[in-house]
């Protein structure tokens, strides 16, 4: 679950099942934290990266709409972070593939590809994850 918080939905989403139970053997489990945090340097370079992305190439509707929710992010106070309306779409594994080399090109080992953790920020629920500008 540490790893995809959103399994459930997944396998709820692939099985077009109504209702999903799960049983989870597993020690630890309720005691593990789902915090994560996303580091505004990271969300300020992703957001770099993605608009560089488009000089070289017209921007779908998908990532008009990425850069206008990124934009917004990097705007946002903490009252408007907690609002259920972020809502990322995933990206294509190519264009993850071209970000995450782009990225790298313009800041080398400092750029994580937060596309996966925005994805999952928008999916959360009660602030599992939380955008951190103090990181």
């Amino acid at each position: 679950m540490d790893r995809s918080p959103l399994f459930i939905g997944q396998l709820k989403k692939w099985t077009q099942a109504k209702s999903v139970l799960v049983l989870i053997d597993e020690v630890g489990f309720i005691c593990t934290p789902l915090r994560h945090d996303i580091s505004f340097r990271d969300v300020e370079q992703f957001y770099t990266t993605l608009k560089a992305n488009t000089t070289t190439s017209k921007p779908t509707k998908k990532l008009k709409r990425w850069l206008y929710l990124l934009d917004l992010l990097l705007k946002a106070s903490t009252e408007d972070l907690r609002c259920n309306q972020w809502s990322f779409s995933p990206l294509s594994p190519g264009l993850s593939v071209k970000l995450q080399d782009l990225g790298n090109t313009l800041y080398g080992d400092d750029f994580k590809f937060v596309a996966y953790d925005l994805v999952k920020f928008g999916n959360a629920f009660d602030a599992l994850i939380q955008f951190n500008s103090r990181i």
